[in-house]
């Protein structure tokens, strides 16, 4: 604080980035390459207050100034002596933080399938956030959406399916400036083990389920979670030892999302999270909500009942008993909660499938294969399709980062 205090008095009104892999509050930052010492000040406040309340040391060396810019060095948060906890028999250090990282949306712009855009956040992820930390990459399994589909079977339903495009010229979602997703899955799970970073696939189970089952385990390893994906059903999941990191797809950065920000942002426990999905809905899974039963019942109704009542069967088991609001919001309840209670097993992710987090699982990743595996992903994508392209006829531009 004193620090960027002295900063502002000379005049400094951006500063180069730090270069930090353990806070939360201001890795993100390092995607752009200034940003204004107000927004630094906020980051290192946050951080600092982050590691207070968690008993750790947080110490942030910043440089003088050189050649009239304020040079910022390493921003770290310390626990004990270290930030890894004893080694292997292999002499790999322990960590306290895994990552768990969902594949297939990182393989997405938008709803249409773009595989090179892997190689982009994979480059952020190892460089910018991980670092050495275990990452375990998770894939949904042929049969996923089997489970959900058996009690419900639109799950789902307006989702595109792998179809190779020199089959599907005509349709808008699959063009020539596209790998097949299905051709390129290959690639990139071989790019994934020349990393150090496992693949775990489950036939009969979707991506979001085993992650849950992973992170229940890894927990009670004692260590921290980190969960890479845009998917909010992971925000059921959010605790002191579960946050979750958001690829910014517009904006070209990850960045944390914890129980702070979600209580900073709904004045409330995560614990309610599940229940106000179910009264949503999911429209990109095809889960209906109460809105599509029930005009005006919207987000600020659904977010007022669940902070009264905490969980979903609180609220129907007091709907039956007692009025929990108007006479409308009332007849919405009683008259669609067996709706709700399907919404709810259809949103509720399973942390109980046969999976086994491993010990190896607590150490260090070794990254120093990191460079060329993406250099090489790169490539491949790019050959694969301009290859699919050539095929179809498509003139293609070059769409890899």
């Amino acid at each position: 604080g004193s620090e960027v205090g002295r900063m502002v008095s000379h005049g400094v009104s951006a500063l180069p980035l730090p270069h930090s892999h353990y806070c939360p509050s201001i890795c993100h930052l390092r995607s752009r390459s200034f940003c204004s010492v107000e927004l630094v000040s906020r980051s290192i406040s946050a951080e600092a207050t982050r590691c207070s309340s968690k008993n750790l040391n947080f110490t942030a060396v910043c440089a003088g100034i050189d050649q009239g810019n304020v040079k910022v060095g390493h921003a770290t948060t310390q626990c004990g002596d270290d930030e890894t906890i004893g080694r292997d028999p292999c002499g790999r250090e322990r960590r306290k933080r895994v990552f768990f990282l969902d594949v297939y949306p990182l393989c997405y712009r938008g709803r249409k399938p773009q595989p090179s855009r892997i190689v982009r956040w994979m480059r952020m992820l190892f460089s910018q956030v991980a670092d050495k930390d275990p990452i375990i990459a998770v894939m949904d399994g042929e049969r996923g959406n089997e489970y959900r589909r058996s009690f419900f079977a639109a799950y789902k339903a307006t989702r595109n399916n792998f179809v190779p495009l020199s089959q599907s010229k005509d349709r808008q979602t699959w063009k020539g400036d596209d790998a097949d997703l299905r051709e390129a899955l290959p690639c990139i799970e071989s790019f994934l083990n020349y990393c150090n970073v496992p693949v775990i696939k489950i036939e009969d189970a979707e991506a979001d389920d085993v992650v849950a089952s992973f992170a229940r385990q890894a927990i009670q390893k004692g260590m921290h979670v980190a969960i890479a994906s845009p998917d909010k059903d992971f925000r059921q999941m959010l605790c002191e030892d579960v946050e979750i990191v958001v690829p910014q797809m517009e904006l070209g950065y990850w960045s944390f999302y914890t129980i702070k920000h979600y209580i900073g942002q709904y004045g409330c426990d995560p614990s309610i999270e599940l229940g106000l999905r179910c009264m949503l809905g999911d429209q990109i899974d095809n889960i209906p909500g109460l809105s599509e039963f029930v005009p005006g019942f919207g987000r600020k109704t659904a977010l007022k009942l669940m902070k009264k009542h905490g969980t979903l069967e609180n609220l129907l088991n007091a709907a039956t008993i007692r009025t929990i609001g108007k006479p409308h919001i009332q007849n919405a309840v009683m008259e669609h909660a067996l709706i709700l209670r399907r919404n709810l097993k259809l949103l509720a992710l399973r942390r109980d499938l046969p999976v086994v987090y491993r010990d190896e699982w607590c150490f260090e990743r070794d990254s120093s294969k990191d460079s060329q595996a993406l250099l090489k992903l790169k490539e491949r994508l790019q050959y694969l399709r301009l290859q699919r392209a050539e095929k179809a006829g498509i003139e293609t531009v070059d769409l890899v980062s």
